[in-house]
């Protein structure tokens, strides 16, 4: 007895399976990594003296490469170099302003004890010590 054979027995004809959707090729990654690599390093360069200044350098090519790389598959990542290249030249120049402003203040400290000094040192000058008379400087610290 021959009995029919069921659906499962016989290959279905039909579509093809779909492809997948074509993804974007990545464009400027390595341009976003740069540039949040460089935002990085010039942020942690900050509160370092002298080197702080290629911190600030290093934020201006951050800067400029993290913009290009916007436009790219990874604009979170580039943005995020953006926020650290503009915290780097931001904070250098803060910071160097608030040194230069107590180098300032050390200088004119510098310079009120050396007027007293040399004050003392003509005061010592003219002094005479064989003389009873004489008054003996009054030099204060």
């Amino acid at each position: 007895m021959n009995h029919p054979q069921s659906q499962q027995d016989f290959p279905q004809q039909g579509y093809p399976p779909p492809y997948p959707a074509p993804t974007r090729p990545p464009r400027h990654v390595a341009l976003a990594w740069v540039g949040f690599a460089l935002g990085l390093a010039g942020t942690v360069l900050i509160p370092v003296p002298i080197l702080n200044n290629v911190g600030a350098l290093m934020g201006v090519a951050g800067l400029v490469i993290a913009f290009i790389a916007l436009f790219g598959t990874k604009p979170w990542l580039a943005g995020f170099g953006l926020v650290l290249a503009g915290i780097a030249i931001v904070g250098t120049l803060a910071i160097q302003k608030q040194w230069a402003e107590e180098l300032d203040r050390i200088q004119d400290q510098l310079n009120q004890d050396t007027e007293q000094l040399n004050d003392c040192a003509d005061q010592l000058e003219a002094w005479n010590p064989t003389d009873p008379s004489a008054p003996m400087p009054d030099c204060e610290p």
